[in-house]
């Protein structure tokens, strides 16, 4: 190599290495933040979502755990899809397409509640 190529590539490296200075961003911090926001968010959804879940069972109210489970899975279906979009991983669509297809029965049977419908058409029970 010449000497004028190698002191280009020694150039190149000290740009871009100032730019990253300059920058003040580390990639692992925000990977760890992101991380820790899924996370935060996950605890979020099982401490309000349980006991929603098991008062309305205990109490047979149908239609909140029909609103929460709407709810809860409306997001980990947007969160699949996100990591789906980023990552290119056939395991997250497929989680994507799971957690729409529970979203849209529950959708369903949550309308059907709240027109005074049994939720399960055909079996008369309300």
């Amino acid at each position: 190599m010449s000497t004028s190529t190698e002191s280009n590539i020694g150039n190149r490296k000290e740009e871009i290495l100032a730019k990253s200075r300059q920058a003040r961003k580390d990639e692992g911090v925000e990977y760890a933040e992101l991380r820790g926001y899924k996370f935060a968010a996950n605890i979020a959804f099982i401490a309000a979502g349980l006991p929603m879940i098991i008062y309305s069972i205990l109490f047979s109210e149908v239609i909140v755990v029909l609103a929460t489970v709407i709810f809860i899975e409306a997001y980990y279906a947007g969160l699949h899809a996100m990591a789906y979009r980023l990552s290119k991983k056939p395991k997250y669509i497929f989680w994507a397409a799971m957690c729409a297809v529970i979203f849209i029965v529950c959708s369903s049977m949550f309308v059907r509640t709240a027109m005074g419908l049994s939720v399960f058409p055909g079996l008369g029970v309300v």
